[in-house]
């Protein structure tokens, strides 16, 4: 009888073990849709070679991107592979939250980008109420709430001040500047309030194709017809004062090379394509 109940038990034991041994097997779970998407893009990241010291002409990688702020959202321009991408986005990041938080709603963001290649990433974010801009849909255009303008030396990650591009021992720049601003002004035919144009250290600008944009605000320099007035000065009539460590000397030197010329098609020979034809014939 005991022998009996010792293989009972022995069986049961079995039993038990291998019921547990079946619930341990590991049980493989799928990523959602979104955690997909982000793996594929680490996974692309990782096979793509990250910009040297001779793509330093390259335009930045870049994907549209969406964090929350508040009740709202900020939309920007998030950079991939670059030594310095996450400095450049939360530089971004933080000074369109800290801007977002000065206006009285809640926002949704809109950006453009102006100038990106040659080191040098620019660009502009406008701030809309989140509410107002449901307008859109109507095709009702949403007035922008306040507008920062944000350029980057890409080699550094840093965000350049007016100051940073042009030659800081000689600022005749300062004084070249708002001669050329006046002289757009009146051929607008803007009421200016001031008879200098201010360029201060915290002079709000972008970079273009071939000029630096100086950007002022409403009031600050004329009536309220002429908004927020931009002055777009070229890159040559500044060529003297920006020097060659300056994040714009590698805009300038490319923007200002010519392009070489085309090389002269050569003459055609009849003879030889007539020898290549089928039949004598001259495709």
């Amino acid at each position: 009888m005991k022998r009996l109940i010792l293989a009972a038990l022995a069986l049961t034991a079995v039993l038990l073990c291998s019921a547990c041994a079946a619930k341990s097997i590991p049980v493989r779970i799928e990523p959602a849709t979104a955690n997909a998407a982000n793996a594929a893009l680490l996974t692309e990241a990782a096979t793509m070679p990250t910009p040297g010291p001779a793509d330093a002409s390259a335009p930045l990688s870049i994907v549209r991107s969406v964090v929350s702020f508040g009740e709202g959202y900020i939309v920007y321009p998030r950079v991939l592979y670059c030594e310095h991408a996450d400095a450049i986005n939360g530089s971004i990041l933080d000074l369109t939250a800290a801007s977002a938080q000065q206006v009285s709603a809640s926002i949704f963001t809109k950006y453009r980008i102006e100038y990106n290649r040659n080191g040098i990433f620019s660009l502009r974010m406008d701030l809309l109420d989140l509410y107002e801009s449901e307008g859109e849909k109507s095709g009702v255009e949403s007035e922008s709430l306040e507008t920062i303008y944000m350029t980057y030396d890409v080699e550094s990650g840093e965000r350049c001040a007016i100051g940073d591009l042009f030659d800081q021992e000689d600022e005749r720049w300062r004084g070249v500047m708002p001669d050329i601003i006046t002289a757009q002004a009146e051929a607008k035919g803007m009421t200016l309030l001031c008879d200098v144009m201010p360029i201060a250290d915290s002079q709000q600008f972008f970079i273009s194709e071939d000029a630096v944009v100086l950007v002022y605000e409403l009031y600050e320099i004329a009536t309220w017809s002429a908004g927020e007035p931009e002055f777009t000065i070229p890159i040559p009539q500044l060529a003297q004062f920006i020097p060659a460590s300056s994040p714009l000397a590698r805009v300038a030197m490319a923007e200002m090379t010519p392009a070489p010329a085309a090389l002269p098609a050569p003459p055609a020979e009849e003879s030889t394509w007539a020898v290549a034809g089928s039949e004598g014939d001259v495709p």
